[in-house]
């Protein structure tokens, strides 16, 4: 399996969220890969800043008007999904070419960008998961494209 940047994935991961609670299953979107690692971001329906959020949009893929959190970094162990298969993280099956408009995906990757290099946003975390944080979920509870 090959995972590209503007890929909408799902899997739910044993992390604390950004409100406090425990991460739940949700979509993520792949801001970029290498050999070792994926940059994610957390995608959620509930808007709250334009500061630290971007406005995905709505898609097959997206039951909802989404937005990317852009305050939480998740970067995962791509190696370890390897050596397991890719079992508990699905990837969006409906797209091929980008799962987000390729000017809006430029749109998102620039102002994480420069929500990151600036020294006002103190509201910042890199979340390290790999392979062993994966929860079970039910991929078909929702009738999704996602394999």
């Amino acid at each position: 399996m090959k995972i590209f940047s503007n890929t909408i994935v799902r899997f739910r991961a044993d992390y604390i969220d950004d409100d406090g609670e425990p991460a739940k299953e949700r979509r993520y979107l792949v801001i970029s890969v290498n050999k070792k690692r994926i940059l994610l971001l957390k995608i959620t329906s509930r808007f709250k800043s334009l500061f630290y959020q971007k406005c995905v949009g709505y898609d097959k893929c997206l039951d909802k008007k989404s937005y990317v959190n852009l305050n939480r970094k998740i970067i995962f162990d791509i190696l370890s999904l390897e050596k397991n298969n890719y079992q508990k993280f699905y990837l969006c099956g409906h797209h091929s070419d980008g799962c987000v408009e390729n000017k809006r995906f430029e749109n998102i990757k620039n102002k994480l960008g420069k929500y990151w290099e600036s020294e006002f946003n103190r509201d910042k975390e890199k979340i390290l998961l790999d392979w062993s944080d994966l929860k079970d979920i039910e991929i078909n509870s929702e009738g999704n494209y996602f394999y």
